[in-house]
């Protein structure tokens, strides 16, 4: 895919990979530069691309730089508007932070790309599937990460199945998904609880709010 209007060095023959979110010391973008500059010793065509300001964008450009990490392009800050065309570019999306949630996971997922994220990240247990939409690497996990990376460069079918996966299970995600699985397990809890005990906790609730 082409994306020059990111940076003349990227272009369709690339294999990107993209990180939104806020440069801080808890995303550990300094650790993805890094083990991700590893993978692309081995990959010429693996691309990293880090959209996002934050007080860590100055210490990161300037290690990118030290380094010569040539294969790194840092988007700066970018409108909400404008971050959907970033995951219409990418091929898969990157996510090494410690969040409690990470919802950006979901954003990737609503644009089909494959999730490759740390253990770390909140989202990780219930939305990424290792070898069905992406994979979950341990926080810190520099094999693992280059291993994931590996399989996501080597084989394009893959990532267009995880890709289209990731689209299929983030359809399971919404909020009317949300209200159902709540009113089933109210169902069940009261089935659980019998009769009795179920009136017995209703007008204990009721009693308590009066």
């Amino acid at each position: 895919r082409c994306l020059s209007d990111w940076s003349s060095d990227v272009c369709s023959s690339d294999l990107c990979f993209l990180f939104t979110g806020r440069l801080m010391k808890v995303k550990r973008v300094e650790w993805l530069l890094k083990a991700f500059h590893r993978v692309h010793r081995e990959f010429a065509n693996a691309k990293l691309v880090i959209a996002g300001s934050g007080p860590e964008a100055g210490n990161l450009t300037s290690l990118a730089n030290a380094e010569s990490m040539d294969e790194v392009t840092f988007l700066g800050h970018v409108e909400l508007g404008q971050v959907g065309k970033y995951y219409e570019a990418a091929d898969v999306f990157v996510l090494p932070s410690a969040d409690i949630w990470g919802l950006v996971v979901n954003e990737a997922m609503c644009f089909d790309l494959p999730v490759l994220c740390a253990s770390s990240v909140g989202a990780a247990d219930d939305l990424v599937v290792t070898g069905e939409n992406g994979f979950v690497f341990e926080e810190g996990d520099e094999p693992g990460f280059g291993e994931a990376c590996r399989r996501l460069l080597q084989d394009a079918d893959a990532r267009r199945r995880m890709g289209a996966a990731s689209g299929d299970r983030i359809q399971k995600f919404t909020l009317r998904e949300a209200m159902k699985a709540v009113k089933a397990a109210l169902v069940e809890a009261t089935k659980a609880a019998g009769p009795s005990q179920a009136s017995q906790n209703y007008n204990t609730t009721r009693h308590t709010a009066i």
